[in-house]
């Protein structure tokens, strides 16, 4: 199994001290593009991707709004259903005690 992951070119350290003192030794990652920025609140940066996230973010909404809308409309559709039934049962028992 370990050669496994050594061929891949993965590191395999038998504690956690070989691997705490090992990702110390890794030095800080630096960009040296001007293009690569950091936003503070951990969105992308802006560019398409952002527009497609953002994209993404107004389906979901709508998504969900349309699933409580559906929810609401269920509910109401069941409710119905179940008086409709339950005026059919009291018609049906009181048919069957007039009969006997």
């Amino acid at each position: 199994e370990r050669m496994f992951f050594w061929n891949l070119d993965v590191a395999v350290v038998d504690s956690a001290k070989e691997l705490v003192a090992m990702i110390k030794s890794i030095p800080p990652w630096t960009t040296t593009s001007e293009s690569e920025t950091t936003v503070a609140d951990n969105s992308p940066t802006v560019g398409p991707d952002r527009s497609k996230l953002m994209d993404f973010k107004d389906q979901l909404r709508l998504s969900e709004q349309e699933k409580v809308e559906a929810s609401k409309t269920f509910e109401a559709q069941r409710n119905a259903l179940q008086m409709s039934s339950f005026e059919t049962y009291n018609q049906l028992e009181s048919s069957v005690s007039s009969r006997v």
